[in-house]
C-alpha cells in the first residue's frame, strides 16, 4: 500500500537502515567530476570546460559550507553555462549546495535549484530540472514528461542551512540524496537522455530565469557515473555534512520502524472497511430512486439538450448558469433567465418564488428543494411553508435509443407542475424570463442591464402557433458562434407574453398585479444592449388538483469551424435551417418524442438491479450531450477526451480512450459505426490507426480497441454488408498489429507501443496482449463472415497461441503481470493492474472465446481489491493527479506488493479513474465476482453523490479541482468520454449476447440468475429480459418494448450442474418448433424458422432442468 509516508523509493534505492550499515563497513572509492564549479570568487570550471554566465547583475560570495566561498544569489538573479553537450551523459551524477533564504510558502511555483532545459520547445524541452516543493518538504524532479517527487528526510527545509544534494541517473532511474541520505519516492522519472545540447541553469529553470530559487550555491560538480550510496555519503562527510547526515540517518531509522507499524495498522483497518462494505445491504439492494438535497446539490450539473447539440447545465439550485449552446466550451451564464411563480389563494396576497434557491431581484427563492435525476430527466421539488401548493419542475432532453437524429434535437423541455393543497382555489402563474442570447460575447462576466460588448439589434417576436405561444430570439447576422438564434416556447397559445422586460422589480409588479403582458415585438436594440423577453402560463386550480405546463427552449448557432477535421457547422444544420424550424417540428412531436423518452427510462429503470448501479450506467449517457462531443453538419461525429474550462481536452476521438466507452455504440449504433469509418478512413497505408485524427501517432491499445470496435458495430448491424464493405482496412489494421509487435506469431507481443497511460511501454503484458488477443478472435471471426478463408485462419491461429502463451507466461500465481523488452520503458513489471484483463472484458461483451480461464481472472481481480482498492485515501499518495477526496473509496491503476515498484515505472500509477474502475468493475462481474464488482463501483458512485468535493487536483487536464456531478465523471477534463465504459455494467450483470446479422440473442446472467429483471437493447429494438429459476424450471422472458427483434438463436445459460431435458419457446402465445444443444453450462435453442418478435410483443423460453 502506497503512502506519502511509506514511500521509500523505487527498486534499486537502497533503505535507509541498510545503508547506514554499507556506510559504517564500507569504504567508498573516490570519483572525478568532468565538471566542478567551486565558486571561489568566481564562476570557473576547475576542468577549464564550462564557465558560467551570471545574470541579473553582479555576482557575490558568501562563506561557503566547508570553509571556503560559496556564490550567492538574490531574487531574479541566476547563472546559464550554455549548452553544456559534454554533460549530456548516459549515466551521471549532479552534486550541489545549497542554502535556502526564504520560508516555505514565498513562491507561487515551486523554484529550480539546477535543470538543463530550454524556454524553446515547452517544458518538454527538459533533460532534468531539479526543484523545492514550495512547502520545503519535497524535492522533485521533471524531466519534460513527468514529476517524481522525493520527500525531505527528517523537517523541511529550514532557511539559511546549509544542505549537500546529490541526484544520480544510472541510466534507468535517478535518485535523490540529501545530506548523505536517500530521499524517500514513490516514482521516478529518469533523465530525459533523448534531449541534447540543452542550456544548464542553477538558480532558474530555464534561460530567461524561470522558477528562480534565491539563495547560496556551492561545489556544483557532474560526474560521469552514477555515485554509489558509499560515494556519496563520503562526499558529504567531506563538505562537511557528517553530522546532519547522522542526524537524519537515526531519524530514518526511527521513521522507518514507525511507518512499518503505521503501514500494518492500515493494511488492517483497510482489509476491515472492505469486509465491512461488502456486507452493507445498500450494495445490492434494489433501493429507491435517489433524492439529493442538503450539500448534496453542490455539486450536480446535468447538461440539456441533444447529442453534441450544446448543452444547457442546470445545476442543484435548479439555476442554468452555464451555457453551452454557442459552440463554447468556457462557460457563459445569462442574466435574468429564470423560472418563477406567483401563487395566489383567494384574499391572500400573493406570493411570488424565483423556482431556484437563490433569489432574483424581487422574485425571492424558495425555501429549499430537493432534486432527483435519473439520465435524462430531471426532477426538481421545491419547498416553502409560505406557499399554498406543491411546486415541482421536471426537466429533460430527448432521448431515444437508435434514432440519433431524434435524439439530437438542440433543444430542452420543462415541465412546472402546481399541485393545490389547500380546499379553496388557487391560481398559479408561471412564468419562463429568458434573456435573448445572440451574439453574446462568450466571454467576460453576465450582462448587467442586459448590456455586453457584442449585443445589438436584438429582435424578439411572440408567435402563436399550433397552441404554443413562442418568443423568437434573434440579432445581428454574421458568422460568429454566437449567430444564430433561439426560441423560448410555452405549451399555451394564450400564455401572456412580453417581447420585452425593462426592470425585475417591474415585471415582478406585472406579474403580480396580473397585468403582466406586452408589445409582441421589441428591438432591435441598440448597439451593446440586448432584450429580456418573458412568458406566463396562469394556471386556475380547485382544490387538490394538479395542473402542468411545459416549456421548450429551442437553439440554432450554426457558426462553427468544428475541431481537427475542419468541418463546417453543427449536425442539426442539416437537418432544420433555424431555430424556429426546430421549434416547429419538436412541438409538434412533443407528446411523442417525450413519451419514447419516457419509454426508454422506464425500460432501463424496469430492473431489480440496484437503483445506484442503474443510475452509473445512465448518467454517463449525458457525455454525448457535453461539450465533448460535436457532430459536424457533413456527418463527421468528434469526441473530445473530456473538457477543458475553454476548450476540448485532447483531440482527435482519441482510440485509447474512446475504445472503453460503450454507452453510445449500443444505444446508437449508427455513430459508432460512423466512428469506425472516420478511423478507417484516415488510416495509414501500412494498416496503422492514428490514435488521434487525422494523422496523430499509433498506440497498441486503440488499434486493438478500433479492431473490436469494427466487430461490436458489426453485432449491432441487421446484414453483413457494413463489414464486408469495411473488412478490407479492418484486416489492414490486423496485419500491422502482427507485423510490428508480433512478428513471430506466437501471440506475445514484443517492441515498443504507446497506450493510454500516456507513455511507451515494451514487452508483452496481459492488459494489452489480452486486447490483441480479443482482436485477433474477432478479426478471424470477422474474416469468416467476409469469405477470407485465409485471414481466418491465420488470425484464428495466432489468438489461439496468445490465449495459451499469455496465460502461461504472463500469470505469476496470483495476477497477470508484464514481461517488458530486455531494455525497459515506461513499464509496470510484475505491478497489479487494474487493466490486467480488459481484453476479457472487451471478449466477454463480444461473445468472444475466453482470453484467459476464469479461475485466474477471478484470483487476479481478486488481487487488483486487496492491492489496489483503498476504503480511504488518507495517508495515499495520489500522483501526478489528485482525483478522489480523501474521504472517498476507489481503485488505483497500478500497485506493487510491498511496493517494491520498478524504476521508471508507467505513469498514473497512483490515480484513481472511473472509467477505468467501471471495466474493472465489469471483469468482475463477468467472472461471477458479483460482491466485488459491486464494490468497485458503488465506490464511483458515492464518490459523485451530488456533493461538491474540493482538494483535488486543479487545472484544465484534471478534474478542475473538484469533483461529485453525477452526470458526467472526470478523468482529463469533466464529461470524460471514458467513463461510459459504465454501460459494460449491465452487460456483465445480464450476460448479453447478440449478434444482428445471425439474428442471436442471448443472456446469462450474473447477476440473481434465479430472478433476474434488466434492460437490453438489440440493433433493432429495446426490452426487458427476465428470468427465473425455481423447481426444475428455468423461465425466461424477452418483452419488447420499441422496434424489433429478428431472431434464429436464442442463447440462456443453465445453472450450475444442472442438464436442459426441453425447451419450449412461445411467441404470442403460441408454441415455436425449436431444437436445443448444451455445452457446458451454455444452452443454444436454435429456432426452426426466423422470427421477428414485434413491439409489445413477447418470447417466452421454458427449460426443463435436471440434475
Amino acid at each position: 500500500m502506497q503512502t506519502r509516508a511509506t514511500a521509500l523509493a523505487s527498486v534499486g534505492l537502497v533503505s535507509v537502515l541498510l545503508f547506514h550499515t554499507l556506510v559504517l563497513t564500507a569504504g567508498a572509492e573516490e570519483a572525478a567530476p568532468v565538471a566542478h564549479w567551486k565558486f571561489e570568487g568566481d564562476l570557473a570550471d576547475a576542468q577549464g570546460k564550462l564557465n558560467g554566465e551570471f545574470k541579473g547583475g553582479q555576482p557575490a560570495f558568501v562563506d561557503g559550507p566547508a570553509g571556503g566561498k560559496a556564490l550567492a544569489l538574490a531574487k531574479g538573479q541566476f547563472v546559464t553555462f550554455g549548452p553544456a553537450e559534454t554533460l549530456d551523459l548516459d549515466k551521471c551524477t549532479v552534486e550541489l549546495c545549497f542554502r535556502l533564504q526564504t520560508p516555505p510558502g514565498t513562491f507561487k511555483y515551486n523554484p529550480c535549484l539546477i535543470a538543463k532545459r530550454s524556454n524553446e520547445g515547452g517544458h518538454s524541452a527538459t533533460r532534468f530540472s531539479i526543484h523545492v516543493w514550495n512547502d520545503h518538504k519535497q524535492l522533485a524532479l521533471w524531466n519534460g514528461q513527468s514529476v517524481a517527487r522525493y520527500e525531505v528526510p527528517g523537517q523541511p527545509l529550514q532557511a539559511g542551512q546549509w544542505h549537500h544534494l546529490a541526484v544520480t541517473f544510472d541510466g534507468a532511474a535517478a535518485r535523490l540524496y540529501l545530506d548523505g541520505v536517500p530521499c524517500p519516492s514513490d516514482s521516478t522519472a529518469p533523465f530525459n537522455v533523448q534531449q541534447r545540447k540543452l542550456p544548464l541553469q542553477l538558480g532558474a529553470s530555464d534561460p530567461r530565469g524561470a522558477e528562480n530559487l534565491p539563495g547560496a550555491y556551492d561545489e556544483l560538480a557532474v560526474y560521469a557515473q552514477a555515485l554509489t550510496v558509499e560515494q556519496v555519503a563520503a562526499r558529504a562527510d567531506a563538505l562537511g555534512f557528517k553530522q546532519q547526515r547522522e542526524t537524519l540517518l537515526a531519524a530514518a531509522r526511527e521513521r522507518e520502524e514507525r511507518l512499518r507499524k503505521e503501514q500494518q495498522e492500515r493494511q488492517a483497518r483497510h482489509a476491515a472497511r472492505i469486509a465491512e462494505m461488502k456486507k452493507d445491504p445498500a450494495l445490492a439492494a434494489p433501493g429507491a430512486r435517489r433524492v439529493y438535497s442538503g450539500d448534496r446539490l453542490t455539486g450536480i450539473s446535468m447538461p440539456l439538450g441533444g447529442i453534441a447539440a450544446g448543452p444547457v447545465q442546470i445545476d442543484g439550485r435548479a439555476m442554468r448558469p452555464i451555457w453551452q449552446i454557442f459552440n463554447n466550451y468556457k462557460a457563459v451564464d445569462l442574466a435574468d433567465t429564470f423560472f418563477a411563480a406567483c401563487v395566489k389563494a383567494g384574499d391572500d396576497k400573493h406570493v411570488l418564488r424565483a423556482l431556484q434557491t437563490e433569489p432574483v431581484g424581487p422574485f425571492q427563492a424558495v425555501k429549499a428543494l430537493s432534486f432527483s435525476g435519473e439520465y435524462p430527466f430531471g426532477w426538481f421539488e421545491f419547498t416553502d411553508a409560505d406557499l399554498p401548493v406543491r411546486l415541482s419542475m421536471e426537466c429533460c432532453s430527448v432521448l431515444i435509443p437508435l434514432n440519433a437524429r431524434d435524439s439530437a434535437f438542440p433543444a430542452a423541455v420543462f415541465r412546472l407542475t402546481a399541485r393545490n393543497l389547500r380546499d379553496a382555489p388557487v391560481t398559479v402563474t408561471f412564468l419562463a424570463s429568458q434573456q435573448n442570447p445572440v451574439g453574446n460575447p462568450l466571454s467576460g462576466p453576465r450582462a448587467a442591464d442586459r448590456k455586453l460588448q457584442g449585443y445589438g439589434q436584438n429582435v424578439n417576436s411572440v408567435v402563436r402557433r399550433a397552441g404554443w405561444t413562442r418568443i423568437h430570439m434573434t440579432g445581428k447576422a454574421g458568422t460568429g458562434p454566437s449567430c444564430g438564434d433561439m426560441v423560448l416556447a410555452a405549451d399555451a397559445e394564450d400564455a401572456r407574453a412580453a417581447a420585452s422586460w425593462e426592470t425585475l422589480q417591474a415585471l415582478a409588479d406585472k406579474l403580480a398585479g396580473g397585468t403582466f403582458g406586452g408589445e409582441d415585438k421589441a428591438g432591435p436594440s441598440e448597439d451593446g444592449r440586448t432584450l429580456n423577453g418573458a412568458l406566463a402560463v396562469p394556471l386556475a386550480l380547485r382544490p387538490g388538483e394538479t395542473k402542468s405546463v411545459r416549456f421548450v427552449l429551442a437553439w440554432h448557432f450554426p457558426n462553427v469551424k468544428q475541431p481537427w477535421v475542419g468541418g463546417q457547422g453543427n449536425r442539426y444544420a442539416a437537418w432544420w435551417p433555424d431555430a424556429m424550424s426546430v421549434t416547429d417540428e419538436f412541438t409538434r412531436r412533443l407528446d411523442e418524442l417525450t413519451e419514447q423518452t419516457r419509454a426508454y427510462h422506464d425500460a432501463l429503470y424496469d430492473s431489480n438491479l440496484p437503483v445506484w448501479l442503474l443510475d452509473r450506467v445512465s448518467s454517463q449517457v449525458a457525455i454525448l450531450a457535453s461539450r465533448t462531443c460535436f457532430w459536424s453538419r457533413d456527418g463527421y461525429f468528434g469526441g473530445w477526451e473530456g473538457c477543458n474550462p475553454d476548450a476540448g481536452c485532447c483531440a482527435g476521438n482519441c482510440g485509447h480512450v474512446w475504445h472503453y466507452a460503450q454507452s453510445h455504440a449500443r444505444l446508437w449504433p449508427e455513430i459508432a459505426r460512423r466512428m469506425r469509418e472516420q478511423a478507417l478512413r484516415y488510416q495509414r497505408a501500412d494498416g496503422a490507426l492514428f490514435f488521434r485524427q487525422p494523422a496523430t501517432g499509433v498506440a497498441a491499445d486503440a488499434q486493438a480497441g478500433e479492431i473490436l470496435e469494427a466487430y461490436r458495430e458489426h453485432l449491432a448491424c441487421t446484414d453483413n454488408d457494413w463489414l464486408k464493405a469495411n473488412w478490407p482496412r479492418i484486416r489492414k489494421a490486423m496485419e500491422y498489429m502482427i507485423a510490428v509487435w508480433d512478428a513471430d506469431e506466437d501471440g506475445m507481443m514484443g517492441g515498443r507501443w504507446h497506450n493510454t497511460l500516456d507513455v511507451d511501454s515494451s514487452g508483452c503484458s496481459s492488459w494489452v496482449g489480452s486486447l490483441y488477443a480479443a482482436a485477433l478472435d474477432a478479426a478471424g471471426r470477422m474474416a469468416a463472415i467476409a469469405a477470407d478463408a485465409e485471414a481466418a485462419t491465420r488470425f484464428r491461429r495466432i489468438a489461439q497461441a496468445a490465449r495459451k502463451n499469455q496465460d502461461e507466461k504472463l500469470f505469476n500465481g496470483e495476477y497477470y503481470i508484464q514481461i517488458p523488452d530486455a531494455k525497459p520503458l515506461r513499464d509496470y513489471f510484475n505491478g497489479c493492474s487494474i487493466d490486467q484483463v480488459l481484453g476479457c472484458w472487451w471478449a466477454d461483451q463480444l461473445d468472444l472465446a475466453p482470453v484467459y480461464p476464469a479461475d485466474r481472472v477471478r484470483s487476479a481481480m481478486a488481487a487488483l481489491v486487496r492491492l489496489n482498492f483503498r476504503p480511504d485515501f488518507h495517508g495515499i499518495r495520489q500522483v501526478p493527479r489528485k482525483f478522489v477526496h480523501d474521504d472517498d473509496a476507489g481503485t488505483q491503476m497500478v500497485q506493487w506488493p510491498g511496493d517494491k515498484r520498478p524504476p521508471n515505472h508507467i505513469l498514473y500509477a497512483d490515480e484513481a479513474m472511473t472509467g477505468f474502475e467501471y471495466a474493472a468493475a465489469g471483469a468482475m462481474m463477468q467472472v461471477g465476482m458479483v460482491d466485488d464488482a459491486l464494490l468497485l463501483a458503488k465506490a464511483v458512485s458515492d464518490r459523485y453523490d451530488g456533493r461538491l468535493r474540493t482538494t483535488l487536483s486543479g487545472g484544465a487536464y484534471t478534474s478542475w479541482g473538484f469533483s461529485g456531478n453525477p452526470f458526467g465523471d472526470d478523468e482529463c477534463g469533466k464529461f470524460y468520454a471514458r467513463a461510459m465504459s459504465s454501460w459494460s455494467l449491465l452487460l456483465a450483470a445480464q450476460g448479453f449476447i447478440h449478434d444482428g446479422p445471425a439474428g442471436v440473442i442471448g443472456f446469462q446472467p450474473r447477476w440473481q440468475a434465479e430472478n433476474h429483471r434488466s434492460f437490453f437493447i438489440g440493433a433493432e429494438g429495446y426490452g426487458t429480459f427476465s428470468q427465473t429459476i425455481a423447481d426444475g424450471k428455468q423461465n425466461a422472458s424477452i418483452a419488447l418494448r420499441r422496434g424489433k427483434l429478428t431472431l434464429r438463436t436464442i442463447v440462456l445459460q443453465a445453472p450450475e450442474g444442472a442438464k436442459v431435458a426441453a425447451a419450449i419457446v412461445r411467441c404470442a402465445g403460441k408454441d415455436l418448433k425449436a431444437g436445443s444443444s448444451q455445452e457446458g453450462r451454455r444452452v443454444t435453442i436454435s429456432l426452426d424458422a426466423p422470427l421477428t418478435v414485434g413491439q409489445a410483443q413477447g418470447l417466452q423460453v421454458e427449460l426443463s432442468l435436471q440434475k
